[in-house]
């Protein structure tokens, strides 16, 4: 190897190794560049993440701490604090004191249905003294009053002057006439609430799937028209009890085709657990993520559900749902799961 050689490979040689640690050292600022961002608060990384989701932990926690003051103040039973979402004018109830059980999480309701509905709509305080002997629609559309078995309520907009986030309920569980002193203490609540909640920002959307909400009435929705038919039948002729709640209004958004399944197979479900005068039935409609899901609880003990509802099995597999059955406290649970998202609906609705 001649001498220009030699220069020429020592020169590329040299030229490698300072590139390898151009990048290296480059990798390194980078490192404790975005180290120093995040220690700023600029960085929309997990670290920040994390640190947003223990300010509005805390902020929940402060919230939870206001709602349990204000239920010693006036020595309530139950205090509610529904969250409206104006991109899809669903309202769901996220905090609670005083609750029987966590079911209220599950309550789907719509704009302007039901109280939280109506307060939000109307912008003012609602007042029921003795449900559901003083209230205008059904009962069913009072989901939060049915499951926590609410008698009085009192439920006032929680807002500032910008915008309204939600509904704060306040609620006994026997028949009581809320003072006009205690309504002020509520509605002076729901303001310090609505300042949490700005500052949790908690209305910022990652991600979100716009679908249009169609206003339908739930009593023209064919599966509910279906539940209060088989209700008046089997209470009427004496085969056991059928009780429905319907905890999440989205039902009527599902096509008519798909309801048409879903009765189907509720029916072939009634047809074997309500047949005696001791047969009872509960059915709820609740939303689980992206699933509708009909629970039926029955008291009937059957050996083999995958045996009896082999048919309802293979239809819902067919459709993408799935179904879940188990047996608690001398119960048979039975679950059909219904995927919400819009593809799915378009092709069960062929």
């Amino acid at each position: 190897m001649n001498f220009y050689n030699l220069q020429t490979l020592s020169i590329g040689v040299i030229f490698i190794v300072t590139v390898l640690i151009a990048l290296y050292l480059g990798i390194l600022y980078g490192k404790k560049t975005q180290k120093k961002i995040i220690i700023d608060g600029n960085d929309t990384s997990n670290y920040l993440n994390e640190t947003e989701m223990e300010e509005n932990k805390n902020i929940r926690h402060s919230i939870v701490k206001k709602m349990t003051t204000l239920q010693e103040e006036i020595d309530a039973d139950f205090l509610g604090l529904a969250i409206y979402d104006a991109m899809t004018e669903e309202i769901r109830w996220r905090l609670a004191v005083g609750a029987t059980n966590s079911r209220y999480k599950r309550i789907v309701i719509r704009l302007g249905k039901g109280i939280a509905g109506e307060v939000i709509q109307l912008n003012r305080t609602i007042k029921i003294e003795d449900f559901p002997h003083d209230v205008l629609g059904d009962p069913i559309e009072y989901p939060i009053l049915l499951v926590e078995y609410l008698k009085s309520v009192i439920a006032v907009p929680v807002a500032d002057q910008q915008r309204i986030y939600g509904v704060l309920l306040v609620g006994q569980r026997n028949k009581r006439i809320f003072t006009d002193i205690e309504e002020q203490r509520a509605l002076l609540k729901a303001k310090e609430i609505a300042k949490e909640l700005e500052l949790a920002n908690i209305f910022k959307r990652v991600t979100h799937d716009s679908t249009e909400i169609t206003n339908v009435n739930i009593y023209d929705c064919i599966f509910v028209q279906y539940l209060m038919r088989r209700q008046h039948e089997i209470n009427n002729e004496k085969r056991g009890e059928l009780q429905f709640e319907i905890l999440d209004q989205a039902i009527v958004e599902i096509p008519w085709k798909v309801q048409k399944k879903l009765i189907k197979n509720l029916e072939e479900i009634l047809n074997i657990v309500s047949q005696r005068e001791t047969d009872r039935v509960n059915i709820s409609i609740v939303r689980d993520e992206n699933y509708l899901v009909v629970e039926c609880i029955s008291n009937r003990m059957i050996p083999s559900t995958k045996m009896v509802f082999e048919n309802i099995y293979n239809r819902l597999g067919e459709i993408g749902g799935s179904i879940i059955s188990y047996y608690e406290k001398d119960q048979l649970h039975f679950l059909m799961q219904i995927p919400l998202s819009l593809k799915t609906l378009s092709v069960l609705s062929d």
